[in-house]
């Protein structure tokens, strides 16, 4: 299972995706659901923020790992007009957060109810949404 946040200038959303065999989409469905669920109803364990944030800080640093995703991280910022210290705002982000923040942030945004479910497969040839 994978996860984005996409950002836009005036709006965000969050892409969920995961592939598993035809069987078990429901069951993969009504998981991700009840992991949504439990963002919004319990603090996330320092040891899971520990993590995270090891994980994030070391994908923001392979944003400059060679010219190509420097550049990259360059487009990014002209295209979405985004300030000089943006990674370096963002870096403070990952850094500061808290479980109580991040609980707050999912009770204010997710709510399964508004919430989109797209599944494709199904066999040869057959596309279930």
């Amino acid at each position: 299972i994978n996860s984005w946040i996409i950002g836009m200038p005036d709006a965000a959303y969050i892409s969920i995706s995961a592939q598993s065999a035809v069987d078990f989409t429901g069951d993969l469905i009504k998981e991700t659901f009840r992991e949504i669920e439990r963002l919004c109803a319990e603090k996330i364990s320092e040891s899971e923020i520990k993590t995270v944030k090891g994980y994030m800080l070391g994908e923001l640093a392979r944003t400059f790992d060679n010219r190509f995703t420097l550049a990259d991280a360059l487009i990014t910022m002209i295209v979405n007009m985004l300030p000089f210290d943006y990674f370096d705002r963002k870096s403070e982000a990952v850094n500061d957060v808290s479980s109580t923040a991040l609980l707050d942030i999912a009770q204010k945004n997710f709510h399964p109810e508004t919430m989109f479910t797209v599944v494709a497969g199904g066999g040869k040839n057959k596309i279930l949404i």
